[in-house]
């Protein structure tokens, strides 16, 4: 056991840090207490491995306390701490690009995708995502080189239409793009093309 800064006398107000010299290599390692935001910094790179291929134990637990309000976990921008990449409240919920998730999952941003991707499929078959942008989801496909597909394969609006193959569906549910597939209306009626 050994202690650092066992001095000081004050509530806290004193930072203290650990350092590991690297010779002619700058900056030195650092483990450092940061008094004011009450927590650890490391300033170098982090490698956690069990020294047990049996334990039971989880090599990385991160938990949080019982009437906790900050957060249990964030990977956050170098500039700023609130611009999360992902988030874990004290409630459960993840955040991605957003530190107050209101749902399980939630996912934050300019039109922001999901995209499902199966390595094993063929050349530009791989990738199936989904997309929300301007209150309507999207449902498409990308190459591999990401260059998503130009027309969405399923659009859902935010007043309720439904299309498939087109991203802009001019009836509740329409095939196709508008003035050349199909499209039937809120009463099952067939307004324009025909069933084939």
């Amino acid at each position: 056991t050994f202690s650092i800064n066992s001095d000081n006398a004050t509530a806290d107000a004193e930072n203290s840090y650990l350092a590991f010299e690297r010779g002619s290599v700058t900056p030195n390692a650092l483990l450092a207490w940061d008094a004011g935001n009450k927590r650890f910094d490391f300033n170098q790179p982090l490698f956690i491995q069990t020294a047990s291929s049996t334990t039971a134990t989880s090599t990385l637990l991160v938990q949080g306390l019982g009437g906790q309000t900050g957060d249990i976990f964030r990977v956050a921008s170098s500039s700023n701490s609130l611009a999360a990449y992902f988030n874990v409240t004290t409630g459960g919920n993840i955040g991605i690009g957003t530190t107050t998730p209101n749902w399980n999952l939630q996912i934050a941003g300019t039109r922001p995708s999901l995209a499902l991707s199966d390595t094993s499929a063929g050349a530009n078959n791989k990738h199936w995502l989904f997309s929300s942008m301007g209150g309507n989801l999207y449902v498409g496909t990308s190459t591999d080189s990401y260059a998503t597909s130009t027309t969405a394969n399923l659009t859902i609006t935010s007043n309720g239409l439904i299309g498939l193959g087109t991203s802009s569906p001019g009836a509740l549910f329409s095939v196709g793009s508008t003035g050349q597939g199909l499209q039937v209306n809120s009463v099952g009626t067939i307004i324009s093309g025909a069933w084939q």
